[in-house]
């Protein structure tokens, strides 16, 4: 009988010899053919015809997309220059930048000069409330010192012609701003329209810096028609100039349904489905209404916003001169908005400032003058009660004497006695 014998070791494999590492080209072969052979099943041919057909469809793409390109190209030759385009941009800001540091006549303060145009202003505001404050004064003392002499020094002229320049210097600059914002609307949308503007025109000139100064390597026939043809300062087809932005009208926009000619109503009329009665208002909206002709539902009648009955009086004087003046106007005065940053003009807020500043001086003075009475006040307090002290030092001095003198006259007397 043969003899089975049983063990845990595990036989050795046999040891490789040690090679290179396989490149990385014949890796990426390796997978190549692994796909192909996948895809195809074993089938050379089948794959070869896919990838003919992918290829043909790449090309077919390739040719639409450069057909596309040619005829952009026809229009406009720098179409698809963009990193010139935009380096030129930069080095026509820089070549600004440069210029601007280098000229010590542009180099201003970018914040000191606001701050000093604005001191100025509060002293001149200052100056003109002490001015309306004194004549205050003088119109409340009346004829009282009509006859005495007046003196006025040379500076107080010179100041007060200062503050009359001054005056108007505000007043022309306020009417060329009021000519030049004719027309616009104050707020947010004049702030925002302005800001939108100076950028567009920051960037038309540093767009007109690039084409002033094209690159010389870049030029052909191509170009110098484009630039014949096209306006100075631009690249590209000139862009439409007539843009208008309308504002929508108020409330939600309503479904567009193809009306029944046999259902349309006028303003006015009634409609009545099933159990209930429709209405047509003169704004064109559908209100539910009762036996009565009263409107059960006035949600419909509201629109987007407040709703608010008072009247918008920020375009009054418009308003007037579509209306015409031969319109029926009220004894009452109209309550115009006054917020800061849509019908306030700088007249008004330089008026409220300076009745501020009157309000601020004249708590002034009556601090000052509080503080003067007060100050006397005290004084005579001080001299009552030093004149008190002196009264009682008087007292206890006599007194004292008093005293002296009667032990006098007692030692005298009894002197006399002993002898």
């Amino acid at each position: 009988m043969s003899k089975l014998s049983f063990s845990l070791a595990k036989p050795k494999k046999d040891v490789q010899p040690v090679g290179t590492a396989p490149s990385l080209t014949r890796v990426a072969l390796d997978d190549d053919n692994e796909s192909s052979v996948l895809s195809g099943g074993g089938n050379g041919a089948s794959g070869r015809k896919k990838n003919d057909m992918t290829n043909m469809a790449a090309q077919a793409v390739s040719r639409k997309a450069q057909r596309k390109m040619d005829a952009e190209l026809k229009v406009d030759s720098t179409v698809f220059q963009y990193d010139e385009v935009w380096d030129g941009m930069k080095l026509a800001e820089a070549k600004a930048k440069a210029q601007k540091e280098d000229n010590p006549e542009a180099r201003k303060p970018k914040y000191m000069k606001n701050l000093l145009d604005s001191a100025a202003t509060r002293r001149l505001d200052h100056l003109r409330a002490e001015e309306k404050l004194m004549q205050r004064e003088r119109e409340a003392e009346g004829d009282e010192f009509a006859d005495k002499e007046k003196f006025v020094t040379q500076a107080y002229k010179d100041q007060m012609a200062e503050v009359r320049r001054a005056e108007a210097e505000e007043k022309a600059r306020e009417e060329a701003e009021r000519k030049k914002n004719k027309g616009l609307g104050g707020g947010m949308t004049h702030f925002y329209k302005r800001m939108l503007e100076d950028s567009s025109r920051s960037h038309d000139a540093a767009v007109a810096a690039t084409s002033s100064d094209p690159d010389p390597s870049s030029e052909s026939a191509a170009t110098a028609a484009t630039s014949a043809t096209s306006a100075p300062g631009r690249i590209g087809p000139a862009p439409v100039t007539n843009l208008t932005v309308t504002r929508p009208a108020r409330g939600p926009k309503p479904l567009e349904v193809a009306p029944n000619p046999d259902e349309v109503l006028k303003s006015g009329e009634t409609r009545t489905n099933g159990e209930t009665k429709t209405m047509i208002t003169a704004d064109g909206a559908e209100v539910e209404i009762n036996d009565n002709n009263e409107v059960v539902d006035k949600r419909e009648l509201l629109s987007a916003g407040l709703n608010l009955s008072a009247p918008n009086t920020r375009n009054l004087s418009l308003l007037r001169a579509i209306h015409g003046s031969g319109s029926k106007t009220t004894e009452e005065p109209v309550v115009a908005h006054r917020a800061a940053g849509v019908a306030a003009s700088k007249e008004e807020i330089r008026k409220r400032q300076q009745r501020q500043l009157e309000a601020q001086l004249e708590e002034e003075r009556k601090r000052v003058r509080d503080e003067q009475e007060r100050e006397e006040r005290e004084e005579r307090e001080r001299v009552v009660r030093r004149r008190n002290d002196e009264s009682a030092v008087n007292d206890a001095k006599e007194r004292y004497l008093a005293r002296k003198r009667r032990k006098l006259e007692e030692e005298q007397q009894q002197e006399q006695q002993e002898s």
